[in-house]
């Protein structure tokens, strides 16, 4: 259609004189219909006053001053009616001057002005009514008639319905029966119900989904309420974290009480529900043995420490990342889990560890040191108070198995509990993609509303959800979120299902038409209708939501409102986050355990934590050990060994496998001479009595040289003949020796390479 200046003026001409004149006649049916409830009620009026008689004396009168004053003929007749006489004629004059019908006369013209002023009243109530009638006709037709389905109203109409329904049901089961505060979304209070029916925030970011949760916190608080919170940023810590009452999960905060999942295990089966959260299921996972497998090794491998009475956070830690597989084998050799670590599968065996260490790394900041604390025992205690579990962007990765494993415990523990009619413990979970899965939400989600668990799960896109817990199990709990409070989101797929979450309506959709033609005959508007399915909220207005502004959709029966959130302002509390200073972290451990995984495989491990080392650090590190083991007595030389060589050797392997100083042992003792007498073997004493004590061979190379790499050059002071005929000697009596002795000897001093090779050689 073109829209050139003279086009829009005529169309804008014709449907402006079409509307004028359309305007008119509305108007005009207006006023006609006015004019008759004025006549009725004037008619009625006078009906109830006059009478017929003095009306025909009015009449009289009035023809007489019309004759006398108007057209000057006093002796004009007039035949009227006398209500004693009957029909008379007399003249004007005599009529005019008549008092007695001067006196009804103007009665009666005085009662026709106030019965005319009353009867407007009624014309102007009929002419306000036909208005409204009109003005409802017309908004039908402009609007569409709402049939079934949710409906969309204003933010005091749901109050309004809020209220209704507070009212019905106090009436129905008794003020008595739910005793709880009455929680708020924007200033509109839950229905009966709806908060443990758990709740949905939904939304990008900055757009006031944590505004929602302080305005929930504040009611908590302000009633003594209990409440689990996962705080990502700290902000929540700032605002409401109260030391007397409250409690810090997070191992980098010093004000943290320290954790361990040894707390939670009351009885060796509860690790099963432990190990599924802290090594969880991967959607889009082809193969789920390996994430089984080493969740069975790690069940019973926490139930074998928890069996032994000693068991710690640091214990746990050295299992699972430190000792070699063949210890942690042994230390479940009469469970289930043996099958998974049989050295017969070393390849299948190393996976399932590589797989514990990948998911399980965060034991090395477990620390023992703080008040131990049990979310289990929380749970089922009375006490007042709110559970942060924090952890920002840098510690997320460290932290993100233990928040997801108190949550799930927490839950856990409190569907053992005792039913309860009002919330008991609040779950808030914002940004809960950012967590573990946690079996518990797709589970039995549904069910802790019974227990007076009351949920709040924040997420900004739907696909972190699926990424997850996967299609199915992210439709189940979004699905079990009954009430929705949805933000601005950017993402088109998103908005769609948000859209989709609050419903949509059976409408008669109504239409208008306006046809216009040179003639007025051809003017006319039509309307029609259609009846239709469609969203009550689109996704593009969910898309264009400004900040602090969304829908709100309670359970069950509520309507969907467009609400407006205010700003909540609150007194700093405590700071966001308090670094942890106490040196009980367990640094270097991980690159331990995967360096001994790599050396059992054959292949080089990386660079140590020990590599990293200054020559200086090595030295002061290999001189304290060195005195702790000279002062233990013990003796364990051969003749022709160099003392410093092996300790060094035996020293800088342990450590570049990662093992701290203080865990490193003595060397294997030496082996006997196979063939001769046990008595015939001499064994030197550890200390060397030709160097001051204290003072090793290694040190003084070390200072000579400046490097502890050529350490291994200490045997060249040593005489080379000597050393020679010491070793021919030991190669003639081994291979002169038994099969069985060979072995001994192979057991007994595997370290040395000269020897293995030599064992190997008279095996085959």
């Amino acid at each position: 259609m073109r829209k050139s200046v003279s086009d829009n003026f005529i169309r804008g001409g014709q449907t402006t004189q079409h509307w004028l004149r359309m305007a008119a006649q509305v108007i005009k049916s207006a006023i006609s219909f006015a004019a008759l409830f004025f006549f009725i009620a004037y008619v009625g009026l006078c009906f109830t006053y006059y009478k017929v008689e003095n009306i025909h004396l009015t009449w009289a009168n009035w023809l007489a001053s019309f004759f006398v004053e108007n057209r000057g003929q006093p002796d004009k007749l007039i035949r009227y009616k006398d209500p004693e006489n009957g029909w008379v004629e007399d003249t004007a004059a005599a009529i005019y001057q008549n008092q007695f019908i001067q006196d009804i006369s103007e009665q009666y013209l005085a009662k026709a002005y106030e019965f005319a002023y009353w009867s407007f009243i009624p014309a102007g109530f009929a002419a306000l009514i036909a208005g409204i009638v009109f003005y409802i006709s017309g908004s039908k037709l402009d609007g569409d008639e709402h049939i079934r389905g949710t409906k969309l109203v204003t933010a005091k109409e749901l109050k309004r319905w809020v209220d209704f329904k507070w009212k019905a049901y106090k009436k129905q089961f008794g003020k008595d029966f739910k005793k709880g505060p009455e929680y708020t979304i924007a200033g509109i209070r839950f229905p009966p119900n709806a908060v443990e029916a758990q709740t949905a925030i939904c939304g990008t970011v900055g757009t006031g989904k944590t505004t929602c949760l302080k305005e929930l916190l504040n009611v908590i608080r302000d009633n003594d309420g209990r409440a689990i919170i996962y705080d990502r940023m700290g902000a929540l810590v700032r605002d409401y974290y109260d030391p007397e009452t409250d409690i810090i999960i997070n191992p980098f905060d010093d004000r943290s009480h320290a954790w361990s999942p040894f707390y939670e295990a009351e009885r060796p089966e509860f690790f099963t529900q432990i190990a599924e959260v802290m090594i969880p299921d991967r959607p889009g996972s082809n193969d789920p043995f390996w994430t089984q497998a080493a969740r069975i090794v790690f069940d019973y491998a926490a139930q074998k420490l928890l069996a032994s009475g000693d068991y710690s956070n640091a214990k746990l830690r050295d299992a699972i990342l430190l000792i070699p597989g063949e210890e942690l084998a042994a230390m479940i050799e009469n469970t289930p889990g043996r099958h998974f670590l049989n050295q017969e599968i070393a390849k299948t065996a190393g996976s399932i560890r590589a797989n514990l260490i990948a998911e399980l790394r965060f034991l090395e900041f477990l620390h023992d040191d703080g008040e131990p604390f049990s979310i289990r025992d929380w749970v089922k205690t009375a006490k007042n108070g709110f559970v942060f579990l924090t952890g920002d962007s840098e510690h997320a990765a460290a932290t993100r198995n233990i928040i997801s494993t108190i949550f799930e415990v927490g839950a856990n523990a409190l569907m053992t509990c005792e039913e309860s009619n009002d919330p008991k413990i609040w779950f808030l979970m914002d940004e809960v993609p950012t967590l573990n899965r946690m079996p518990f939400l797709d589970r039995s989600l549904a069910e802790i509303r019974q227990f007076g668990g009351a949920f709040v799960v924040g997420y900004q896109v739907y696909s972190q959800l699926e990424d997850i817990y996967g299609e199915k199990s992210a439709q189940t709990i979004v699905g079990n979120l009954n009430n929705r409070i949805i933000f601005n989101t950017p993402d088109a797929r998103t908005a769609e299902l948000f859209s989709k979450s609050l419903g949509s309506e059976d409408v008669d959709e109504r239409r208008e038409n306006i046809s216009v033609g040179a003639h007025e005959t051809r003017d006319g508007v039509s309307f029609m209708s259609q009846r239709t399915e469609r969203p009550i909220v689109t996704a593009s207005q969910i898309q264009s939501l400004p900040q602090f502004q969304g829908y709100v959709r309670f359970a069950y029966d509520a309507p969907a409102a467009f609400i407006k959130f205010k700003p909540v302002n609150r007194e700093v509390m405590a700071p966001k986050f308090i670094p942890y200073h106490g040196g009980k972290f367990a640094k270097g451990s991980m690159n331990a355990a995967t360096e001994k995984e790599i050396i059992e495989e054959g292949g080089k491990p990386a660079p140590s934590s020990f590599n990293g080392l200054t020559k200086e650090q090595q030295k002061a590190e290999f001189e304290e050990w060195r005195s702790r083991i000279v002062n233990s007595g013990m003796e364990i030389f051969a003749p022709g060994q160099g003392m410093d060589t092996v300790l060094w050797d035996h020293f800088s392997e342990k450590r570049k496998l990662g093992q701290r100083a203080n865990e490193i042992g003595p060397p294997a003792p030496s082996v006997p001479m196979m063939g001769s007498n046990e008595n015939e073997t001499q064994i030197l004493p550890l200390v060397n009595s030709d160097k001051p004590h204290g003072k090793s061979e290694l040190s003084e190379n070390v200072e000579e040289n400046g490097s502890c790499d050529k350490a291994e050059n200490i045997s060249e002071n040593d005489d080379t003949d000597a050393n020679e005929k010491s070793g021919r000697r030991k190669r003639a009596l081994i291979r002169s020796a038994p099969v069985e002795e060979i072995h001994k000897a192979k057991t007994a001093w595997s370290k040395t390479t000269e020897i293995m090779d030599i064992v190997g050689d008279q095996a085959q």
